[in-house]
């Protein structure tokens, strides 16, 4: 007679076995034997099994648990059903994950399943691909040397002459240009040029080193050389070697800016707030307009040459008079 048991039956059976004494099986995360029912969370109580494999070199990490498996050791592991049991593929040294196969799938290294029924899984590690070395070309058969001629016998040499050695010249010319807004003199003594000098070069002994000084005249500043390398210090020591050399020194004149008081007399009207004044450098012909709050300003030119005023005053609404008569003051 054949024995039917369907769900509740089975269930039961577990029951009727767990109270004979029959052993639980081991759990994943849970040693603790838990007796079965016949209600609804008897299904819960049920250990599925999970089968792990391994080919090639690596090892799986099966969570929760914390077992490892590899080749060597796969790993057959229960637990309760629905348990969400995550495995992770890990290549050893010099092999590569190719992916998993049974109840995963795919290539990532992380698999996860549920154990609502038994579980078979394998994961598959392949050794990386290496690069063989190129076979090597046969060399090309050497060609049979052809037989050497006899040399002919060497003449003697002639006996070479001597290179003749180059006089060094016993003096060198130092020479500076133009001083114009300044002088120039030289240590060791020999140049003293501009600004009522007149010795503008001099002769010194070759290999000799002569510090030149610019000093700008008055109303003049210094602003560089050029030639001798030097730059742009009033200062330049020149190394003089077998060849001659010339510099020139450069001043600029000085702007100086000169002041002139403008005044005059004051608006007798109360509703002057200001003044306007007009200035340029031709009679009747203004260029540049200044604003004064005062009978007098003070303009600073740099200009020489006339420079003509005039003047207007200003009440609150904006209103101008019209200009005074034109005042001229010659700058020199």
């Amino acid at each position: 007679m054949q024995l039917k048991i369907g769900w509740i039956g089975a269930l039961a059976l577990l029951g009727a076995l767990a109270a004979c004494g029959g052993a639980a099986e081991p759990d994943g995360t849970d040693t603790t034997t838990e007796s079965s029912t016949e209600d609804a969370q008897g299904l819960a109580t049920l250990r599925r099994m999970v089968s792990v494999t391994v080919s090639g070199g690596g090892t799986v990490a099966v969570s929760p648990g914390g077992s490892v498996c590899s080749t060597a050791s796969p790993c057959t592991l229960r637990y309760r059903t629905y348990t969400k049991v995550t495995l992770t593929a890990n290549p050893a040294s010099g092999a590569t994950f190719t992916g998993w196969s049974g109840a995963c799938s795919g290539a990532s290294v992380t698999c996860v399943v549920d154990n609502r029924q038994a579980r078979y899984i394998t994961a598959t590690f392949t050794a990386s691909a290496s690069t063989a070395p190129a076979t090597p070309t046969t060399p090309a058969t050497p060609t049979t040397p052809a037989t050497p001629t006899t040399p002919t016998t060497p003449t003697t040499p002639t006996t070479p002459t001597a290179p003749t050695t180059p006089t060094t010249p016993a003096t060198v010319t130092l020479s500076v240009g133009s001083a114009t807004g300044g002088s120039v003199t030289s240590s060791p003594s020999g140049i003293g040029c501009g600004n009522g000098g007149t010795v503008c070069s001099a002769s010194f002994s070759s290999g000799t080193s002569v510090t030149l000084t610019a000093q700008p005249a008055s109303g003049y500043t210094f602003s560089g050389w050029s030639g001798g390398g030097c730059g742009t210090a009033a200062t330049c020591t020149i190394a003089l070697g077998i060849s001659g050399i010339s510099v020139t020194p450069s001043f600029v004149q000085t702007i100086v800016a000169k002041s002139i008081q403008v005044a005059w007399n004051p608006s007798t009207d109360s509703a002057v707030v200001g003044y306007r004044v007009y200035h340029g450098t031709a009679s009747g012909v203004y260029g540049e307009v200044l604003s004064a709050s005062s009978s007098s300003l003070v303009y600073s030119t740099s200009a020489s040459g006339s420079h003509y005023f005039a003047v207007s005053a200003l009440n609150s609404a904006g209103n101008e008079s019209p200009h005074s008569a034109e005042v001229v003051v010659a700058v020199p």
